[in-house]
C-alpha cells in the first residue's frame, strides 16, 4: 500500500507589540527551524489603513497566529472608538476568524515589576486597566499557552517549538487543505481537493475527525502493529476463506484496525477473481464494532462486512458498545479497584447483548466451532511488577490494585463490552504489543476488567484465548515477552516467524488449540 507523504506546512502569523521585539526574533526563528512560514509585519508608530489592512489580511491567509505579549499594553489605534491597542484588534479579527491561537505571555510578577518603574511620561503608563482586561480576556477564551520570563529565553523556545509541533498536528489531522504542500504532495492534494468540494463527503470526514484519540493511537507504534497484522494474517486468512463458513468478530482498537487493513487487503483481492452475481453469498461473516475498521474492510477493498451492535460511535475511539455505551446512562461510572460484581443493571445490560449476538449467530447459521473474536486492551498486568501513577495520600488505592491482575482499558463503556465479549465464550486473539504488559497504570482512569465475581485466573485458565504480540527485535525483547507468557502458561506458536526490525508472535492456551485450527 502506497505511502503518502504529506509532509504539510503552514504560515504563522507572529503578533505583539514592538517591545518584544527579542522574543519575536526568537519565534521567527523556531517557525524557520520547524520548516514553516513564519510572518511577522512591522508596525510603524503611525499605522495607516492600508497597512491595518494588509495586517488582517495576513492572518486570514495564516493558519496560526501566535502572541507574545509582555509588560506593555502597545500602541493604541486612534481609529478605534474603544482605543483598543493594534495588538488587542489583532487578537479579535484571529479570534473572529476562528484561527488557531496561541498566546505566550510574559510571567504576572514581572509585568507587575516592570509597569511599577513606567515613567508617567511613557504613552503607556495610563493603560493598565486596558492591558489586564486584555489579559484577562485571553485566559477566559483559554488561549494562554505559557507564560516566559526575561531571563530564560532557553524556556521561551521550548515551549514555543512545543506548541506550534501541537498546533499543526492538529491542523494536519483536521483541515490539512489549508497548509501549504510540497510538490512531491501532489497525490495528496488530488485526494483532497474533491472531499473539499464534495459537502456530503467533508461532513463525513468533519464526523471522523472526533475521534482524535484512535487517530493518535494509529500513529503510535506501527512498526509493531503492522506486524501484528502480517501475522494474524499468516495464521489465519487462509482459515477464513471466503467460501468457508466462519464468522469473525474485530473489535475497536488502534492494533485491531490495521489487523482489519490487512485482512481486507488479502480478502479483498479473492474478492476480485469472483464474478459476483445474484447467486454469490460469501460464506464468511466478518462483523465490527468500529467504524474504521468497517471502512477500510467494505468501502476500501470491497469484503463484506457489518457493524455490531447497532447505535452511535462513542468518542474519543470510534467504538459503538450499543445499550453498554455512555448514551443513556443516568451515573457517572467510576474507577473501582475493589469491585466485588459488575453492577446489576450493568450485568442485565450484558445479558440482553449477548442474546442479540446468539440471534445474530443463528441467523448465519453459525456454529459454535465457527467462531473466531479479535481483541483489543489497553494494558495486561501479569507480573508482580506493577507500575503506578504517584498521587499523594492514596496509599490504600496502591495496595488494592497491587492485588488486581489482568487486563485493563481506560474507559468504563469499554469495559463492560470485553465483559459480554468474554461472556460469549467465542475463541479470543488479542492483539497487543509488548509495552502492553505490565503497562502503567494510571490511578482514577485505569478499570480492570475482572473482579472477584469473574476471576483473571479463571479467565486465563478456562476461555480459549490467544495472544498476537508486536514487539521491535533485538535487545531481548521476545525473551521477556516469552517470559510473561510463561507466567499463565502460555506456549508460543512457531510455525511462523519472520525477519525484521517489527516482529511478532502467537501465543495460546490449551483451551484455545482445542477448539481453533491454526495453520
Amino acid at each position: 500500500m502506497t505511502q503518502i507523504n504529506y509532509n504539510i506546512k503552514f504560515q504563522i502569523f507572529i503578533s505583539s507589540p514592538f517591545s518584544e521585539k527579542i522574543f519575536r526574533d526568537l519565534a521567527y526563528a523556531t517557525i524557520s527551524s520547524q520548516g514553516h512560514f513564519p510572518m511577522a509585519m512591522e508596525r510603524q508608530p503611525s499605522s495607516t489603513l492600508s497597512t491595518e489592512s494588509a495586517i488582517k489580511q495576513a492572518i486570514l491567509e495564516s493558519q496560526i497566529i501566535i502572541f507574545i505579549l509582555g509588560w506593555k499594553y502597545g500602541e493604541e489605534n486612534p481609529r478605534d472608538p474603544e482605543s483598543k491597542s493594534f495588538t488587542e484588534q489583532e487578537y479579535d479579527f484571529a479570534r473572529n476568524n476562528n484561527k488557531s491561537i496561541l498566546v505566550f505571555m510574559q510571567h504576572r510578577n514581572e509585568i507587575e515589576q516592570n509597569r511599577a518603574i513606567l515613567s508617567r511620561n511613557d504613552e503607556d503608563y495610563n493603560n493598565s486597566e486596558k492591558l489586564n482586561k486584555f489579559y484577562d480576556k485571553i485566559i477566559q477564551d483559554d488561549k494562554l499557552n505559557s507564560r516566559w520570563s526575561m531571563n530564560d529565553t532557553d524556556a521561551f523556545v521550548r515551549n514555543v517549538s512545543a506548541a506550534i509541533a501541537t498546533a499543526t498536528r492538529e491542523l494536519e489531522r483536521t483541515c490539512p487543505e489549508k497548509g501549504w504542500f510540497n510538490a512531491q504532495s501532489a497525490d495528496l492534494l488530488q485526494l483532497l481537493s474533491p472531499s473539499i468540494k464534495n459537502e456530503l463527503r467533508r461532513e463525513i470526514v468533519a464526523k471522523a475527525n472526533i475521534f482524535k484519540r484512535l487517530d493518535e493511537r494509529c500513529t503510535q507504534s506501527v512498526g509493531e502493529k503492522k506486524a501484528i497484522s502480517r501475522t494474524f494474517c499468516n495464521y489465519f486468512s487462509d482459515y477464513f476463506g471466503l467460501n468457508t463458513r466462519k464468522f469473525l468478530f474485530i473489535e475497536s482498537g488502534s492494533t485491531t484496525a490495521f489487523v482489519a487493513q490487512a485482512l481486507g487487503e488479502r480478502l479483498g483481492e479473492k474478492i476480485k477473481q469472483i464474478s459476483i452475481s445474484d447467486s454469490y453469498r460469501p460464506e464468511m461473516h466478518i462483523v465490527t464494532n468500529n467504524y474504521l475498521a468497517y471502512l477500510h474492510l467494505w468501502l476500501r477493498n470491497g469484503v463484506p462486512c457489518e457493524m455490531f451492535p447497532g447505535g452511535p460511535a462513542q468518542e474519543p475511539y470510534g467504538a459503538v458498545y450499543g445499550p453498554l455505551s455512555q448514551y443513556g446512562h443516568n451515573f457517572e461510572p467510576s474507577t473501582s479497584y475493589c469491585r466485588q460484581s459488575i453492577r446489576q443493571e450493568d450485568q442485565a445490560k450484558i445479558g440482553s447483548l449477548n442474546t442479540q449476538f446468539t440471534q445474530l449467530l443463528d441467523n448465519k447459521k453459525v456454529e459454535a466451532n465457527q467462531l473466531l473474536m479479535v481483541g483489543a486492551i489497553s494494558g495486561i498486568q501479569i507480573s508482580d511488577r506493577y507500575n503506578i501513577s504517584k498521587i499523594e495520600n492514596d496509599s490504600v488505592i496502591e495496595e488494592q490494585i497491587k492485588k488486581l491482575k489482568g487486563f485493563h482499558v481506560g474507559n468504563y463503556f469499554n469495559m463492560l463490552f470485553k465483559r459480554f465479549m468474554y461472556k460469549t465464550k467465542c475463541p479470543i486473539v488479542i492483539c497487543i504489543h509488548a509495552e502492553k504488559i505490565d503497562a502503567p497504570i494510571e490511578k482514577g482512569k485505569c478499570h480492570f476488567i475482572f473482579d472477584n465475581e469473574y476471576t483473571w485466573e479463571n479467565f486465563y485458565k478456562n476461555y480459549p484465548l490467544a495472544f498476537c504480540i508486536g514487539y521491535k527485535a533485538g535487545d531481548g525483547k521476545l525473551e521477556r515477552i516469552i517470559e510473561s507468557m510463561s507466567f499463565i502458561s502460555f506456549t508460543r506458536d512457531t510455525q511462523y516467524s519472520e525477519n525484521g526490525e517489527y516482529q511478532a508472535a502467537l501465543f495460546t492456551n490449551n483451551e484455545f488449540t482445542n477448539c481453533v485450527k491454526i495453520k
